[in-house]
């Protein structure tokens, strides 16, 4: 048989093509690409499950140790010029929202303060809220409270290369914890009240070089203390409140020598007549809050030739608040009058302020 008679035999299911030639058809290359795209999608996906679950975890930690959180974007109301920011704690994600996290969709509103309050050092709670700020590289304020929030606080506010304020109200931190503090995050804001004394502390406040404000409340300072605050180069407001000033000290005097002091409040700080003298040196001072008022003590106050805003509190006369504004054209000047007993009389502003 001749081989054209075997073709012209043939069936014709035979010349039918597979039914595999119709599948896609790909070189061991573009398998490699494929793989590599499907790593890459689900290892990203993968990666932002992890990061949302451990920030879940970490606001639950918080959440458990009685902390409060405030996102960025918050409303709160400023009692004081060198009052803290408050606010309230987030409500906790769902699950539609932890999916859209998780697919990049949405983010995560950053958060801004978190408070932690502790009087047990050996509270574990504690300890997983404190290892739980890692989470949160984005906090700019810590206020922390309580004696059990000693110098192990100082590690974890370490790793927050954001933070720029804190405020320690009652804490056993030491001078030693807070230089160890200056020397990996540049504070601008530092809050210190509650405290028994500031001498352990004047170490940890002289390293923190980028220091803008300061408050101290409650403290009992020396001359020393006050040195060092004068020493701070980049020190703008002062906010100086009951305060225990040593005996037999001319505790105020160095402030005369903070040369960039912009704004200074003072309330029951101790200060005396002669130290009003020191405040009105100030050659970069431009407003204040003066909380020992009075016809004699404001007469002391100099020319302060950049002052645009005073605060006069204390026992001073209408007429003797009239006359401080008189003399100081172009000076909003307002007052709160009390007699000698603490009873209040009158609140307001200068003429030229009305």
């Amino acid at each position: 048989m001749s081989p054209s008679d075997a073709h012209e035999r043939s069936s014709p299911s035979d010349e039918r093509p597979s039914s595999r030639s119709f599948l896609p058809r790909f070189g061991l290359r573009s398998l490699f690409v494929f793989a590599l795209l499907f790593c890459l999608l689900f290892g990203w996906i993968g990666r932002n499950a992890y990061r949302v679950r451990q920030e879940e975890a970490a606001i639950e930690a918080l959440m458990q140790a009685n902390g409060a959180i405030v996102l960025e974007g918050e409303e709160w109301r400023e009692l004081h010029p060198a009052t803290p920011a408050r606010g309230t704690e987030p409500v906790r994600a769902d699950w539609q929202e932890l999916v859209a996290r998780t697919l990049g969709r949405i983010e995560r509103r950053p958060i801004r303060e978190v408070v932690l309050h502790g009087e047990d050092p050996n509270d574990p709670k504690l300890a997983r809220a404190l290892a739980s700020l890692a989470a949160f590289p984005e906090i700019r304020q810590m206020d922390l409270r309580g004696p059990a929030l000693d110098d192990k606080a100082i590690a974890p506010l370490s790793k927050l290369k954001r933070l720029e304020r804190l405020s320690m109200m009652g804490t056993t931190i030491t001078g030693a914890g807070l230089k160890s503090l200056a020397a990996s995050v540049p504070l601008q804001d530092l809050s210190i009240s509650g405290e028994a004394s500031s001498a352990r502390l004047s170490e940890g406040v002289s390293a923190l070089q980028e220091l803008k404000s300061l408050r101290l409340e409650g403290l009992s300072i020396r001359r020393s203390d006050m040195e060092t605050v004068a020493s701070l180069p980049k020190l703008e407001t002062l906010h100086l409140e009951s305060l225990q000033p040593a005996p037999d000290e001319d505790v105020f005097a160095p402030l005369e020598k903070a040369e960039n002091l912009r704004f200074f409040y003072e309330s029951r700080s101790g200060m005396q007549e002669a130290d009003l003298v020191a405040l009105s040196r100030l050659p970069a001072l431009e407003e204040a809050w003066i909380g020992i008022a009075s016809d004699a003590n404001v007469a002391l106050l100099g020319p302060m030739p950049r002052l645009k805003k005073i605060y006069l509190n204390g026992p001073i006369t209408l007429d003797g608040a009239r006359s401080f504004s008189a003399g100081r054209p172009g000076v909003a000047v307002g007052y709160r009058i009390f007699t000698s007993d603490g009873r209040w009389l009158h609140a307001g502003k200068s003429e030229m302020d009305r």
